[in-house]
């Protein structure tokens, strides 16, 4: 009888028998007394955290060409079980360490980008219609699109302009020509950067003049009435550090314009009363604008050299009349010594940006689907294809060096100057002083 009562205890103990901890109340206790831990939770007791998985930074390979499988804290950490946080190495960060930490954070001055986001702003060029509007070159025949393991894991500072670095961390100095050169790398004269910069309508529309918006049209009736007032565009210049900087509004000419507005007569209706019919007037004295005042070469350079920090310290612009009727052509000529070199093209937005929050905000060319302001130079970029200048006075690329202190002196990364050397002055030691 004892013995049954023995027996029987052992049963009814190892019935009720239970897993380590009772699973820490993380997980169901199986057979053979084992714990089956819910999700992110792990050990014979389920006491543990499972730290977050990315993919690896190195492991094994597991087939041909394929690696970098899932790993915990992306095995570039090791895992607190007590909070289930990755406690990354030196160089990552991330909730599983995924990414790669930038230098110093940038600096302050500047961005730390992935390299998808690096390049999908990389491109051989900008990219522009037929009529001068921008593409959006992310996205053009898949170009610069970059997808592999690391895309959005490896990470780089990308430097505000005007500082440079692998942490951003170095003031550049100004650049320049160096002033005692004369012939470029292959031995023949240096020449200035020349771009050209087409206003008024493609020629699909035929000899068009720019249209008029804003006061009104010119006369009353179905011609509308009061005065006239023309579009804008703007330019927008990148320096060497690839800073853009745009211009104040430029307004639009035809090219039957005259150097100053004329006026010429009107003739308008009037009502006469309540129901007494109109009367038809001549106004002799202010009545329309008749031609408007042509923009000239001279308010492209002045535009152009009003841009601050003396971006563009000298420049030659001149115009051409001549060659289809529904266009004017300026050719920019850049002649300074901070703008030597080849230059990035100037960019013409024609279509204007005229609602709250725009700056600056202006009104485009109108109609805007007919209007076009295209800049070219030696080379430019129309989707897939390269444009070629005919002739350089179309455009060519300036072949003097845009140099750190103009070769003529040391950049102090601390505070981005030039410390000259002796015989050579100026921000970027482009002036020679004295004769060698």
């Amino acid at each position: 009888m004892f013995s049954k009562l023995v027996a029987l205890a052992l049963t009814l103990s190892s019935a009720n028998a239970l897993c380590a901890n009772s699973c820490s109340g993380h997980g169901v206790c199986r057979e053979h007394d084992q714990c089956t831990c819910y999700a992110n939770w792990q050990g014979n007791d389920c006491s543990e955290r499972t730290c977050p998985y990315a993919k690896s930074w190195g492991d094994a390979p597991y087939g041909h060409n394929s690696a970098h499988y899932y790993s915990e804290c992306s095995s570039q950490g090791t895992c607190d079980r007590k909070t289930g946080e990755c406690q990354c190495f030196d160089g990552y960060e991330g909730d599983a360490c995924r990414r790669m930490k930038c230098t110093n954070d940038c600096s302050g001055h500047g961005s730390c980008r992935s390299t998808a986001e690096t390049a999908a702003s990389t491109s051989v060029g900008e990219f522009f219609s037929d009529t001068g509007v921008q593409l959006n070159k992310n996205v053009i025949a898949g170009k610069v699109n970059y997808g592999l393991w690391d895309t959005k894991k490896t990470r780089s500072c990308v430097c505000d302009p005007g500082f440079g670095g692998i942490d951003c961390g170095n003031m550049l100095c100004p650049r320049g020509d160096d002033p005692l050169t004369t012939e470029d790398k292959n031995g023949l004269t240096e020449t200035y950067d020349i771009q050209e910069i087409v206003v008024g309508f493609s020629s699909s529309v035929g000899n068009r003049a720019i249209a008029t918006v804003g006061d009104a049209a010119a006369s009353g009736g179905s011609m509308g009435f009061g005065s006239t007032a023309q579009g804008h565009f703007t330019l927008t210049f990148t320096d060497s550090f690839g800073k853009e900087w745009t211009t104040r509004p430029i307004p639009a000419s035809d090219r039957t314009d005259t150097e100053y507005a004329s006026l010429d007569d009107d003739t308008y209706k009037q009502p006469t009363g309540y129901n007494a019919g109109e009367i038809q007037i001549t106004q002799n004295t202010y009545g329309k604008v008749g031609a408007g005042a042509q923009t000239t070469q001279h308010h492209i350079r002045d535009a152009l050299l009003s841009l601050p920090n003396g971006v563009i310290n000298d420049v030659e612009v001149s115009m051409d009349l001549t060659g289809t009727d529904n266009v004017i052509t300026y050719r920019v000529t850049f002649t300074g010594s901070a703008v030597s070199g080849k230059r990035s093209l100037l960019k013409c937005n024609h279509i204007g940006c005229n609602r709250d929050g725009c700056q600056p905000r202006f009104v485009g060319i109108i109609p805007t689907a007919d209007a076009m302001c295209t800049v070219k130079g030696a080379t430019s970029y129309n989707f897939e294809t390269e444009g070629i200048a005919s002739a350089a006075t179309d455009g060519q690329t300036g072949t003097g060096e845009d140099v750190e202190c103009s070769n003529r002196g040391l950049c102090d990364y601390s505070n981005g100057q030039c410390a000259c050397f002796e015989g050579y002055t100026g921000e970027s030691c482009s002036i020679q002083t004295i004769l060698v």
